[in-house]
């Protein structure tokens, strides 16, 4: 009996072991994050918003939003004199205002979302390099996603490291 349990605290021991040694060669890696934040990321998304359409689009939001505060404003101050119709037509103003933000809103993202996709799939090639070369020399046995965690230090997160490498292999 005494042999038996020097066995399986013995195994107990091992496994012990075997799992920090594993915990160790775990990382997170957000890879969105690390192509993103790359210089050639970055330079992209800076032209991008250097574009003439661009800007023409910032700046059609910004005057959207700021007539509907005007037409906002408008209706607070002078709701208590308006009849049911005056009413009716100022709030249906603000909804269409607020349509026309939404909508340029929506294609100053899509053109984001569009250039980001772009991104991703040009660099995609060079960090799958960079990770294997870290695999092999990190020794790492598992990657997680880091949307997929709920916690993880700094020490664990090769999110940095992979950007940085990326930015090397130019």
């Amino acid at each position: 009996m005494l042999k038996l349990k020097t066995v399986a605290f013995s195994l107990l021991l091992a496994m012990a072991a075997s799992a920090s040694l594993a915990a160790e060669s775990i990382v997170v890696l957000d890879v969105q994050a690390a192509i993103l934040n790359s210089d050639k990321a970055q330079e992209r998304l800076k032209a991008m918003r250097e574009e003439k359409e661009f800007k023409a689009n910032l700046k059609e939001v910004e005057k959207l939003q700021e007539e509907h505060n005007n037409l906002v404003a408008k209706l607070k101050k002078d709701s208590a004199v308006m009849n049911q119709e005056q009413l009716q037509a100022q709030t249906q103003k603000i909804s269409e205002k607020r349509s026309d933000i939404e909508h340029v809103y929506r294609k100053l993202k899509a053109a984001e979302q569009k250039l980001v996709q772009e991104v991703v799939q040009e660099l995609g090639p060079k960090l799958q390099e960079v990770v294997n070369k870290m695999i092999k020399d990190d020794d790492i046995g598992m990657i997680l996603d880091a949307k997929a965690t709920l916690h993880v230090t700094n020490a664990y997160n090769i999110t940095a490291k992979v950007t940085d490498k990326i930015n090397q292999a130019k």
